[in-house]
């Protein structure tokens, strides 16, 4: 009988220190997935792609370079 009683304290406290705890402590900072460090200017019909390429390494001597982020709003972006 001790020993139900004492297993069941242990859930107990284990339950009440898990609800009390800050759920924040697991949660990971958002990380850029892409990879691009720098945005320069919207995209559009006449930036495309290839022009934000030859823009972030030529002009900005970044690695690579494209267009990215939603069709409504695309980012020229720039990567290291």
């Amino acid at each position: 009988m001790k020993m139900t009683n004492a297993f069941m304290i242990f859930v107990l406290v284990v339950v009440i220190a898990t609800l009390l705890s800050n759920s924040n402590v697991l949660a990971s900072s958002v990380n850029n997935k892409f990879g691009f460090d720098y945005c320069i200017r919207p995209c559009s019909t006449y930036f495309q792609s290839n022009f934000c390429y030859k823009m972030c390494t030529k002009d900005h001597y970044y690695s690579d370079g494209g267009c990215i982020g939603f069709i409504q709003d695309l980012q020229c972006c720039c990567k290291k």
